[in-house]
């Protein structure tokens, strides 16, 4: 009996991407299909008030930048609840046990101390930029106008806003490029696209998510980030709650 017989190794099997470009294309159509379908959802009975006699909560509504704020974190969640490769690509960046470590919370207070210098350098003492475009659109004016309005702007900008924005460019954005290319595309090609998606001060707001993206890799976990930008987000709406 020959001994000597040679046998083949099995083939490997291919391991396929977790998150790749067919992904990302998805993520993005889902989340304009849902936002159009949400938008015709509100639209409908706000065009029926309009031609009632409702034209002055129309305008309320839509001028109300909670609400629009509100209803573009539900279209994310949607997103998420929908597309299983979108969720779980974002469940694994949301590692709980950093909670657990003392050195997480230093990360969060320093992230929050440069946060702090870079504004009041950049828009206080440069005058570089200013957030009154930004408050403008967001209403921030009316604020004070009723306790539930208080309570919509800390909802929407304070804990909605940051989770959604640390999903979409730290979580999604970042992570897909940092992982398919290099850290430093997947750093600076999010930090500059949120950057100029925040009108008004395009530097600091790319400086910032800077900081946000430095603190994941850091930590290994979304959590942290979305802390520190709520607890930003958080300050400056009870600034503007208790100075306006």
């Amino acid at each position: 009996m020959d001994n000597n017989i040679l046998v083949e190794p099995a083939e490997q099997p291919k391991v396929k991407e977790q998150f790749n470009w067919k992904h990302l294309i998805l993520s993005v159509l889902i989340y304009l299909a849902i936002s159009i379908a949400l938008g015709i959802t509100v639209a409908v009975p706000l065009i029926i008030l309009q031609l009632g006699e409702g034209g002055d909560l129309v305008d309320k509504i839509l001028t109300d930048g909670s609400i629009l704020l509100l209803i573009d974190g539900l279209t994310v969640l949607i997103a998420l609840l929908i597309y299983k490769p979108l969720r779980i690509f974002i469940r694994k960046s949301c590692d709980l046990s950093v909670l657990k470590s003392g050195k997480t919370y230093l990360y969060i207070l320093a992230g929050l101390l440069l946060t702090w210098i870079i504004q009041y350098v950049l828009i206080d003492i440069l005058n570089f930029e200013n957030n009154i475009q930004q408050q403008e659109d967001l209403g921030f004016a009316s604020v004070n106008e009723s306790l539930l309005k208080q309570a919509l702007f800390v909802l929407a900008v304070g804990i909605v806003t940051p989770i959604k924005e640390e999903f979409l460019y730290r979580g999604i954005l970042y992570g897909f490029l940092a992982n398919r290319y290099h850290f430093w595309i997947g750093l600076i090609v999010s930090s500059v696209i949120f950057g100029v998606l925040h009108t008004g001060f395009p530097v600091t707001a790319s400086l910032m998510g800077l900081i946000f993206a430095l603190l994941y890799k850091r930590t290994g976990s979304l959590l942290p980030p979305i802390i520190l930008h709520a607890v930003w987000n958080s300050i400056v709406v009870f600034i503007q709650i208790f100075t306006a």
